[in-house]
């Protein structure tokens, strides 16, 4: 593939998976992604050229402060550390610390173009924090911990939330297991 003159690196490769973007956008998108590299790299070359922006690890990537700089500046993501790093982590496939650029297409396709059914598959990956495959009352208790206000009058300040994920519970527990 082209762009301004130039080979972008395994694009070829990452055109043929399955994304909802256009040639164009996906072109756009790793243009993107070889900036935020490249600029956390300064030492290192551009993977516009031969040679791979490499992260502080030796790989090639774009590594988790960048990723989170970029959901709080760009999209507006302003959330805890732990979903920050929960959507980091569900971009983050290979689980090695760093978003590849097939990871990051992939993974923008699904956030910013996934049907319905990838979008709840997505947050479902950054909500299940052991990733076992369910979200239990521990998971959903650390998510919310912090996103009801506390008054200084209550005994336990958690309590709030601890019937908060009860009601949820009850609510969403289609087998009622529990």
């Amino acid at each position: 593939m082209k762009s301004e003159g130039k080979t972008i690196k395994g694009a070829d490769f990452i055109l043929k998976k399955p994304t909802h973007f256009t040639r164009q956008e996906t072109e756009s998108l790793l243009l993107i992604y070889d900036k935020l590299v490249s600029a956390s790299n300064p030492d290192k070359e551009s993977t516009l050229v031969a040679a791979p922006a490499l992260s502080a690890k030796g790989k090639e990537g774009l590594e988790r402060v960048v990723f989170r700089d970029l959901l709080h500046n760009t999209f507006g993501v302003n959330t805890e550390e732990i979903l920050m790093d929960r959507i980091f982590c569900a971009f983050d496939t290979s689980c090695d610390g760093l978003v590849k650029q097939d990871e990051w297409l992939i993974g923008m396709s699904s956030f910013l173009k996934g049907s319905l059914h990838e979008k709840t598959a997505f947050a479902f990956s950054v909500y299940d924090l052991n990733n076992d495959g369910f979200i239990v009352r521990e998971e959903m208790f650390n998510l919310l911990r912090n996103s009801l206000v506390k008054q200084p009058q209550d005994e336990d300040p958690d309590e709030g939330v601890k019937e908060l994920v009860e009601m949820i519970l009850k609510k969403l527990d289609r087998d009622k297991d529990g």
